[in-house]
């Protein structure tokens, strides 16, 4: 009788399969061409939490400096009461020295005076009493940033320079000697190489020092007979202090991702004070962040960011609920975002509390489905034809379960959902005793209505805890994967056979078969490349990352578990929280999430290249291109 109720259940609920033989105690497998073998490269650098970033405009383009607050306090301390106090804003770059035969120095010196059309001379900065000189350990080298100082040791006020060349012969010596270095320039450095190509003029023509080297612009005629204008120096026109926490993400918040046919890919996050985030790369690959709460106007999000592309228009879209009801963000093909309260303006519509889960139909339409405020289980979901459609309001329990004599299952913590290849809609999650329940809707369903099912009394799967992912496969398999209660990844699986052969469902426990570490269980997701692999990622309890795969190369069962600290980058933040998996029709792979300071993070690999593991902070470079 069991194995035909789960017969009868996997055939209209399609749910799938993935083959589990050998044990394979985490040995690295070849991808054929296609999949990697993990390896570690050289990080790439990012400021530290505790190091202030600094933002200079120029006509030239934006210079991005890190200051080092712990070793240079008082430095830092001085630098930034003139840029805090705008007192940097609109002086030019005065003096500009090149090295003459690989003799001497080559630094570009800003801060210390402005210059209005009409003024006849230049302005001073208005300063603070000079600082002390600060050893800071750090050497003159190219991309730096210190102070510029009279020969007396302690006389630093606002005036700075860059090193655009290693100028070691400006290090201390000895007590009193030498130049404070107290920052450097992260991005923006060949903004300055263009400013160093410019030549220099001798602004006043006295005996003076002070202006014999200034930096003058393409504009700047010196034979005119109306001497230096405004046009012809090079400006430091705005310094302001980068705002990180602008750009991060509740910690351990849902991130979500989603790429298009063209491969470009876009990532959402829930943002501080509920703020709707999104990130993408630019054509040159430059990340970019837009607060879409600000941008549209929206109210703030009390639950997860959902992001997709909708198929019928292209265009990216992205959702996530609030205390007013489930706002829909889209953005035009101009670029331009606006919003959207689907509960407000869609007749029937009733507030989602907590997560939603986004799918799409096989024919391109799209569901929002989530919890209604007083228990209902429902979804705001297009309806019509791919050239003309509306959102419609469905509630699962009124309109489905309770015609069939159902409850709705009593679901705890986020929901998930997928669509079969026959286009077998699924919603799934755990209810309180941490078993799964199914709601779903399959062609030819008996009275065309949604219906229930729980899985783990149909199949006889453990409990689980935190939440499940779904991965399907070429093969029409579809796995529900949970984490047990003792923190093993368990798999309840089906695959279709043709002409109906041994259609039931089944569990397989891949920590016990593959000798994997014990994960927790709100932190997984699953996805499937697209030649065929398939992938479980999650973290342990100490923060540790694991992916459990396995490739088509592998053979069958041959499945790998890859510790993720030793593949990315050293010294890459570790996320924390959930993990999404996100991959792309040129095969790149994406795991995105939050570090704990609330930074938005990619790992990613592709097969173009060096094929190596490489991860992206998100949010520092989104903020290093505001």
């Amino acid at each position: 009788m069991m194995a035909a109720v789960t017969s009868a259940v996997a055939r209209a609920l399609g749910l799938g399969r993935t083959t589990m033989v050998a044990r394979t105690a985490g040995r690295d497998v070849s991808r054929d061409g296609l999949f990697m073998e993990l390896e570690r490269r050289i990080a790439f650098s990012v400021a530290p939490d505790n190091h202030t970033i600094v933002k200079f405009d120029t006509a030239y383009g934006d210079i991005y400096v890190e200051l080092f607050d712990d070793v240079a306090p008082i430095t830092v301390a001085n630098f930034l009461s003139y840029v805090n106090t705008d007192r940097l804003n609109e002086t030019f770059f005065h003096r500009m020295i090149k090295k003459q035969n690989n003799v001497g120095i080559d630094i570009l010196q800003g801060g210390g005076f402005y210059f209005e059309d009409g003024d006849g001379e230049p302005t001073a900065v208005t300063t603070d009493a000079p600082i002390v000189l600060e050893t800071t350990g750090k050497s003159n080298v190219r991309g730096t940033i210190a102070m510029a100082r009279t020969s007396v040791p302690n006389s630093a006020t606002s005036g700075f320079y860059f090193n655009v060349q290693d100028n070691l012969s400006l290090d201390p010596t000895g007590p009193n000697t030498g130049y404070a270095v107290f920052g450097q320039v992260v991005m923006g450095m060949d903004v300055i190489d263009q400013i160093f190509a410019l030549r220099t003029f001798d602004l006043d023509g006295s005996n003076s020092q002070t202006y014999d080297d200034v930096v003058v612009t393409s504009h700047y005629n010196p034979n005119s007979s109306g001497g230096v204008t405004e046009a012809d120096l090079v400006y430091l026109t705005d310094a302001s202090v980068v705002n990180r926490a602008e750009y991060r993400a509740v910690a351990g918040s849902p991130v979500d991702g989603a790429v298009n046919a063209q491969d470009q890919l876009i990532i959402s996050a829930l943002g501080l004070n509920g703020r709707a985030e999104v990130f993408s790369p630019d054509s040159e690959g430059q990340w970019q962040y837009q607060n879409l709460t600000a941008l549209t106007g929206s109210p703030t999000l009390t639950g997860n960011i959902e992001v997709f592309y909708d198929p019928k228009t292209g265009l990216k879209h992205a959702v996530g609920p609030s205390l007013s009801g489930l706002i829909l963000f889209t953005q035009s093909a101009a670029g331009s975002w606006s919003y959207t309260n689907l509960t407000t303006t869609v007749a029937g519509g009733q507030i989602i509390e907590g997560e939603v889960t986004v799918f799409t139909t096989t024919d391109g339409f799209v569901y929002v489905a989530g919890m209604a405020d007083n228990g209902d289980l429902v979804a705001f979901r297009q309806t019509g034809t791919a050239t003309s459609w509306v959102w419609e309001f469905h509630n699962f329990s009124t309109q489905d379960l309770a015609p069939r004599g159902l409850d709705t299952p009593a679901f705890t913590g986020r929901l998930t959902s997928f669509v079969t290849a026959w286009n077998g809609l699924n919603i799934v999650g755990l209810d309180g005793n941490g078993e799964i329940q199914a709601i779903w809707w399959a062609p030819g369903i008996d009275q065309n209505l949604w219906t229930s099912t729980n899985l783990s009394d149909a199949v006889g799967a453990p409990k689980f805890t935190g939440g499940l992912t779904v991965y399907l496969t070429s093969w029409f398999a579809t796995n529900i994967v949970g984490i047990t209660e003792e923190g093993h990844v368990s798999a309840t699986w089906w695959v279709a056979t043709a002409g109906g052969g041994d259609e039931l469902w089944r569990t397989s426990d891949l920590t016990a078969l593959f000798d994997g570490p014990l994960l927790v269980g709100n932190t997984i997701s699953s996805f499937v490349t697209p030649w065929g692999a398939t992938n479980i990622g999650g973290l342990d309890s100490n923060g540790k990352l694991y992916v459990y795969w396995w490739a088509p190369a592998s053979g069958a069962g041959n499945w790998t578990v890859t510790d993720m600290s030793t593949a990315v980058p050293a010294g890459t933040k570790p996320m924390v929280g959930r993990i999404t998996g996100v991959t792309s029709p040129a095969n790149t792979i994406n795991l995105v999430g939050t570090a704990s300071n609330g930074d938005v993070m990619r790992y990613y690999w592709s097969p173009v290249g060096d094929q190596l593991w490489k991860a992206d902070d998100v949010s520092y470079l989104a903020s290093l291109n505001s």
